[in-house]
């Protein structure tokens, strides 16, 4: 076997382990991105449901929610978004890191 041959192979394993590593991350970011996560006020007075593209999918709000000054429900309401949106970028982000080869996921986690 000539050097050219023995590189050629390590090239093409190289390549397939990519392929690999590639297939096992779109297939971990579109699982990541179907889960919904919630953030709810301790009182129930509303609920926010974010996926994990991340995006608002659902706002649940009591009526006594509602009732409260603007500025009391905007403190609640950024919060809970807020919290959504950390969850999910959070669960989406340790996903993707497990998704790698142990090597690559030092690198990046740092």
């Amino acid at each position: 076997m000539s050097d050219f041959d023995e590189l050629g192979n390590r090239l093409r394993a190289i390549s397939e382990e990519l392929a690999e590593v590639s297939a096992r991350l779109q297939s971990t970011a579109e699982a990541a991105q179907g889960r919904d996560f919630r953030a709810a006020d301790p009182d129930g007075r509303a609920e926010v449901v974010v996926d994990g593209r991340p995006r608002v999918v659902e706002l649940n709000l009591r009526p006594d929610a509602l009732r409260s000054g603007p500025e009391e429900l905007d403190r609640l309401l950024t919060g809970l978004l807020n919290d959504g949106l950390t969850q999910a970028r959070a669960a989406t982000r340790q996903a993707m890191l497990e998704a790698l080869p142990e090597q690559i996921r030092d690198e990046v986690a740092r």
